[in-house]
């Protein structure tokens, strides 16, 4: 992300290929999804992940996970950024990020600060 293709190149073949993992479906074979639920939505993705994707082996299918601290830890343990929890019942809210259905829990604790003077 963010390198001109040469040096993309270069990165993947020293650090491993970029793999692409999908985690939402706002629309399924012209039927619009938005009103529904994640879980309902998953439910199609996974649907369209079995049927066209998984052939694919640069796409990954986002797989929900109930262990929330297992989870963390396995993102600790491979030196990912951290984990996404998601409100399950949440629907999509186009241009918006509604309160309390995402959270992003980092690795590391970190602030955002202006220095005044």
């Amino acid at each position: 992300m963010g390198s001109l293709p040469k040096r993309a190149i270069e990165l993947q073949e020293k650090q491993g290929l970029i793999r692409y993992v999908v985690f939402d479906i706002l629309e399924y074979n012209g039927t619009s999804l938005i009103n529904k639920p994640l879980t309902t939505r998953q439910s199609y993705l996974a649907k369209l992940y079995n049927e066209q994707l998984y052939k694919n082996e640069y796409i990954d299918l986002s797989i929900p996970c109930v262990d929330n601290r297992k989870l963390l830890q396995e993102a600790k343990d491979n030196n990912y950024e951290g984990i996404m929890l998601k409100n399950k019942d949440a629907l999509y809210v186009p241009s918006k990020r509604p309160e309390h259905n995402w959270y992003k829990i980092k690795r590391h604790m970190t602030d955002d600060v202006v220095i005044m003077g």
